[in-house]
């Protein structure tokens, strides 16, 4: 039993030997381990500060570059906010740089248009006036008071089609050329200026007429331009130049038909009315304010604005009584509101004119949505269907703008009309409200006559009467009279997009008391803008971090980022381009169009490489 108990002394050895052997072969295994990883601490813990302080700088070249494109947002889009701009952000010192020369060009009905320096504006090229009656002898187009004892200044270029001119010339100081015409095309004939004094027609090639034409002893010297060229030839706005314009286009009709007492009232004295079909008369009586929310409106009988009443239509830059937002959210707003873009357009159908009566009038400049992009830079504007023919005065049918894009599988848009927009005749246009309501809902052209005013502004001779308009007046069937007021002088009238009208009349008596609430002429304003931006951020070892990008902005606030990219490296990019994605156009800057752009610029939300964000 002892024998058969005693430990197998051999076996017990070789055991122990083999612990040993694994447990020297674990230590050596571990110190190559925990060297390994103090050699990579070592390392991770020397370099730390300086990847720290770089990711640290390319989230500051993030940070700035939301400010850079905040800052150019809140400025707009009528240039950079600052060519350069110096921060302190994040223990970092950035610098912000705005360009607006790198960028190609813009979109323009879907293609790319590098002839607008990166920009689309309203106002370009524009002529300050333009009368189109031609040939009649009873109609004076450009009308002043000879017995008024002040200047009334006329900046810009302006084009007189023909009629009657004489004395009533005298006291219209034009600052400016004046184009004349021999366009004899549909029927209108060439001679068309009436000399009354020598009772004979001319024809503006006629040395004679441009020796007795008088616009003004004061005036600053001006040309007189003879041409074969009818004046819708010159009508709208020019991106070449004034080489060719683009004949002005109408919005589709606005969908619902309101009431003409104001939709509801905002504290005890604001009324407020909402984009839509207007059917019946406006009376808009004082003391009472009144805002017609941002939007289209058509009206088919007269718009009068009475003693004591203030009107403001749209959004913008001159205030009214309510805004945009109140009277999309008050408990009267119909559920439909129609509230779009900025600013308003009036349009005129059927015997529709507006008379300004001793109140004041205040359209802000309109900036349209894709749905409305026809109203863009319009104010008041008289719808014409059919060709408009007599023996003095023919008007092209008016066209509307149905889409930004053609779709050739849209009805509406008439192939024969249509390149890269959506267009159509106005006397084929027509909407339907409802499948309940399968009446279509069409324009009725205006019955306005070139005797008529289709606008007339008679300021108050008891108190302040405003007449300002930062939108187009384009009533070519109709004239616009600015109404003598005795020597009243507490009025502004101010018109900064020009006037296309059959004649205007200037019979006022009296100057403003300040001289700038006179201003007659064009402002070419920007609507949209592409900069590029670029942030630098300079870290403590003089290491620069940059960002990128291009970014679009539009006057109603909104913008598109077309691309955006961060280098955490030297800062040094390819070509200096934003490495972002392709856009439709093919611009390697991205050159998105976007989710509803304006030439690239989202509508709503901001967009980036056109998938929109946020």
């Amino acid at each position: 039993m002892r024998q058969l108990l005693a430990p197998n002394t051999d076996r017990s050895r070789r055991d122990r030997g083999s612990v040993l052997t694994m447990t020297l072969a674990m230590m050596v295994f571990g110190s190559l381990v925990l060297t390994a990883l103090l050699t990579f601490a070592v390392t991770l813990f020397r370099n730390r500060p300086p990847l720290d302080e770089r990711n640290a700088a390319v989230e500051t070249a993030r940070s700035a570059m939301r400010v850079a494109i905040t800052l150019q947002r809140d400025h707009g889009p009528d240039w950079c906010f600052a060519d350069s701009y110096e921060l302190a952000l994040n223990g970092f010192d950035v610098d912000i740089e705005c360009n607006t020369d790198n960028s190609p060009g813009i979109q323009v009905d879907g293609t790319l248009d590098s002839s607008q320096g990166n920009y689309f504006g309203t106002g370009r090229n524009r002529y300050s006036i333009i009368t189109t009656t031609a040939g009649d002898a009873g109609i004076v187009p450009l009308r002043g008071d000879a017995s008024s004892p002040w200047p009334k200044t006329i900046d810009g270029a302006v084009w007189v089609a023909g009629g009657d001119y004489a004395d009533q010339l005298d006291d219209l100081q034009l600052n400016g050329k004046v184009v004349l015409s021999n366009n004899a095309d549909n029927g209108v004939a060439a001679n068309r200026y009436w000399d009354a004094d020598a009772s004979v027609w001319r024809d503006c090639t006629d040395p004679d007429l441009e020796a007795s034409l008088d616009f003004g002893a004061g005036a600053t010297p001006w040309t007189v331009e003879c041409t074969s060229d009818a004046w819708y030839d010159r009508a709208g706005d020019s991106s070449d130049g004034g080489v060719t314009y683009e004949y002005p286009k109408v919005p589709p009709i606005p969908t619902y038909q309101r009431p003409v007492v104001a939709g509801a009232t905002i504290g005890s004295n604001c009324r407020v009315y909402y984009p839509g079909r207007y059917v019946g008369s406006l009376n808009l009586d004082g003391p009472y304010d009144y805002y017609f929310a941002s939007g289209v409106y058509y009206f088919e009988g007269p718009v009068t604005i009475g003693e004591g009443a203030t009107v403001v239509a749209g959004e913008g830059r001159h205030s009214g009584c309510a805004v945009d937002a109140e009277a999309a959210f008050d408990d009267e707003a119909p559920l439909n509101h129609e509230i779009t873009g900025k600013g308003a357009t009036f349009l005129l159908g059927d015997n529709a004119n507006i008379d300004v009566n001793r109140g004041s009038l205040i359209m802000n400049r309109r900036v349209s949505d894709p749905n409305t992009r026809g109203s863009e830079g319009h104010a008041i504007r008289s719808v014409i269907g059919d060709d408009y023919q007599s023996s003095a005065l023919w008007i092209p049918e008016d066209i509307v703008k149905v889409a930004d894009d053609y779709d050739s599988a849209n009805s509406a848009c008439d192939a024969t009309l249509s390149t890269t927009e959506c267009l159509e005749y106005v006397r084929d246009h027509s909407i339907q409200v409802s499948t309940l309501n399968t009446t279509p809902i069409t324009y009725d052209d205006s019955d306005l006559l070139t005797t008529d005013h289709a606008v007339r502004f008679s300021p108050s001779q008891s108190s302040r009467s405003e007449f300002v308009i930062d939108g187009y007046i384009y009533t070519p069937n109709a004239g616009i009279e600015f109404e003598r007021n005795g020597n009243h002088s507490d009025y502004e009238l101010s018109l900064s997009s020009g006037i296309v009208a059959t004649w205007v009349d200037f019979d006022l008596g009296a100057a403003p008391a300040n001289p700038d609430d006179w201003q007659m002429g064009v402002v070419d304003e920007a609507i949209q803008r592409r900069v590029q931006l670029t942030t630098k951020v300079t870290g403590t070892d003089d290491h620069v971090t940059t960002s990128l990008a291009t970014v679009e902005v539009h006057a109603d606030g909104s913008y598109a980022i077309n691309g955006w990219t961060v280098d955490p490296g030297d800062g040094a990019f390819a070509s200096n381009v934003p490495r972002g994605p392709r856009g439709t156009n093919g611009d390697p800057s991205g050159g998105s169009t976007g989710g509803g752009a304006i030439g690239g610029a989202a509508v709503g939300r901001p967009t980036i490489g056109g998938a929109a964000v946020g």
